[in-house]
């Protein structure tokens, strides 16, 4: 297994992260569930997209790395906050958010509870916000057997894709319109973005 600092690094080259930054709004109140060593959140922070940013993983030896990382930048950004705790550890009552984030988790998450997962995420996004989703892609076929290959290797897990149009469904359910929608490759690995928004209270 590769060191996580080293894993933080490499990140943007299989998952690029300027398609998913210029979603965000400057300074943004943003909410990125599964956040992993911090990669999304740190960048956008270097990029004035965030004013407050929690990160919420499983993970807890990421989200060590994450803070870590955070520590030693936080000093040339004192227009940002960034806090990383454990998922089981985020209050039912926190948020709304500006901006939620959900990249490349829910394939990770077991198919019995993958509905109810996105539908709480979802919930999460305020009046006037956004959800950006991005998940790896179902096609072409080849693609798809990397993603899963890379998966298989790196998280030992044989993952469970959803495909984009349950995501828009249960999406439009809680509220949601898709405002943007995008497919794209980096490498061999191909990936799926859907950028979601909640009107405003009136609208």
């Amino acid at each position: 297994m590769l060191p996580r600092r080293l894993l933080q690094q490499l990140r943007p080259l299989i998952c690029p992260l300027e398609p998913l930054l210029v979603q965000m709004p400057r300074r943004s109140r943003v909410l990125d569930i599964g956040c992993g060593t911090g990669a999304l959140l740190l960048r956008a922070v270097k990029e004035d997209k965030v004013a407050q940013g929690l990160g919420i993983d499983v993970n807890k030896a990421a989200l060590e790395t994450a803070r870590e990382t955070w520590q030693a930048m936080r000093d040339g950004f004192p227009h940002a906050g960034l806090v990383f705790m454990p998922s089981d550890e985020l209050p039912d009552t926190a948020g709304p958010w500006q901006v939620v984030t959900l990249i490349d988790v829910i394939h990770h998450v077991p198919r019995e509870r993958q509905e109810a997962f996105l539908r709480e995420a979802f919930r999460r996004v305020a009046p006037g916000g956004r959800m950006i989703y991005k998940d790896v892609c179902l096609r072409p076929w080849w693609k798809r057997a990397m993603n899963r290959l890379h998966d298989l290797v790196m998280a030992r897990q044989w993952i469970s894709e959803v495909p984009l149009e349950k995501v828009r469904l249960w999406a439009g359910q809680e509220g949601l319109k898709v405002v943007e929608e995008q497919h794209y490759g980096r490498l061999w690995y191909g990936h799926e973005l859907l950028v979601m928004g909640r009107d405003s209270f009136g609208d």
